[in-house]
């Protein structure tokens, strides 16, 4: 399955190397993808704070100076980190239902706009396997960082009826890639949360669950 073969392929591969960036087949990638990721793994490879590449952003109009920005997030449609950071990765359900009290669970749900722990409970009771949210929540458990484009690089094309797992997106996943120049100089240099992003993230998601809140109203009154 998708979980053991990733794990699995970047453990080989940090055999050999200090560093990696990892794109699964439906991903699609923008002329800057590359250069983008290989500047930003230099760039903060020695800031330990700092976890995770992605070259995935949401579909929303972010009003930032910078080319990117960090956020507590981990994105995983074109991403990349380093040796001594995926070390630190649990696939461990057991582990952070142990560590995760309320208070921790409502800012990894970003203030509980999404329920990403939900991930964390399916796995544990095997209803899933999956890696993803195992990655995001090794890296938010030590506080660390993760830097994501202001205009997403790649594009998702795995979605519809024959996908395997998803089949549908809220609007916010929807991306598509922009023409647009990449400026290195404009990384972002302090290593903290951008809360600007943050609060419109959590804005869009709390959109996302009214909406689908009033569809499933209609849907139960027809």
């Amino acid at each position: 399955g998708l979980a053991k073969n990733i794990i699995s392929g970047i453990t080989q591969v940090f055999k050999k190397e200090n560093k990696l960036i990892v794109i699964e087949d439906d991903i699609l990638t923008s002329k800057n993808f590359l250069r983008y990721m290989n500047e930003s793994l230099k760039k903060y490879e020695n800031k330990k704070k700092v976890w995770h590449i992605s070259g995935w952003s949401y579909n929303i109009n972010l009003k930032i100076e910078n080319s990117a920005y960090f956020t507590r997030v981990m994105n995983c449609w074109g991403w990349a980190t380093w040796k001594n950071r995926w070390k630190n990765f649990r696939k461990d359900p057991e582990k952070f239902l142990r560590k995760f009290d309320e208070k921790k669970i409502k800012s990894f749900n970003i203030d509980n706009s999404y329920n990403f722990f939900s991930q964390i409970l399916r796995n544990q009771k095997k209803i899933i396997n999956t890696w993803g949210i195992f990655w995001y929540a090794s890296i938010f458990d030590k506080n660390r960082l993760c830097l994501n484009p202001k205009n997403s690089l790649t594009q998702n094309i795995g979605f519809g009826e024959n996908s395997t797992n998803t089949h549908t997106i809220s609007k916010i996943f929807e991306t598509k890639i922009k023409k647009s120049k990449f400026d290195k100089t404009k990384l972002p240099n302090k290593l903290k949360e951008n809360t600007i992003v943050f609060d419109t993230i959590k804005k869009e998601f709390e959109k996302n669950k009214k909406k689908f809140f009033l569809k499933k109203i209609k849907f139960l009154f027809k």
